[in-house]
């Protein structure tokens, strides 16, 4: 996985690209102990509780090693959180009293923060790879993903009509 920053014409764009993620291979995301930069570069959308479980079903090796999923909602101007050690009313108070939102789905073409107490690999194989069309940005902080196979430079030159057009 290749993580990059880049500026923009007054944007800011970060980007996590799963280089190893093509239809028919196992998309297993190697996740290390801390934070973790990633994005989902599938077609299909992530269901947050499901891949990582909760605390009422959790998922063997993945879920005791979650600490927290973090996901910048551009739009609503705030991060959305996620938890399995949390049952769904302790997830909802925290997020509000906080001014988060309880992170629910990963969007094809997202990126992500994912805190890991333990080094750990995760299965994101769903849907074929994400080659997004266009790009729909917000002034200000735009996490963004792609499944293809490019460098920076080639990711900056293919995202730079529709950074200009926001």
């Amino acid at each position: 996985m290749t993580v990059f920053s880049m500026s923009l014409r007054g944007l800011l764009l970060i980007g996590a690209i799963a280089a190893a993620a093509w239809p028919g291979i196992a998309a297993a995301l190697q996740l290390g102990e801390g934070w973790t930069l990633a994005g989902n570069g599938r077609d299909a959308a992530i269901d947050v509780p499901a891949v990582f479980g909760t605390r009422v079903a959790p998922i063997a090796g993945i879920s005791s090693n979650v600490v927290s999923v973090w996901k910048w909602d551009a739009i609503g101007e705030r991060w959305a959180f996620f938890t399995p050690s949390m049952d769904a009313l302790e997830l909802a108070s925290y997020a509000e009293t906080r001014g988060f939102s309880v992170l629910g789905t990963i969007s094809p073409g997202d990126g992500f923060w994912i805190n890991m107490s333990t080094a750990t690999a995760l299965d994101l194989s769903t849907g074929q790879i994400f080659v997004p069309n266009q790009w729909a940005f917000v002034l200000g902080w735009n996490l963004i993903a792609t499944g293809t196979n490019v460098t920076a430079p080639q990711f900056l030159t293919s995202i730079e009509p529709y950074a200009a057009a926001s």
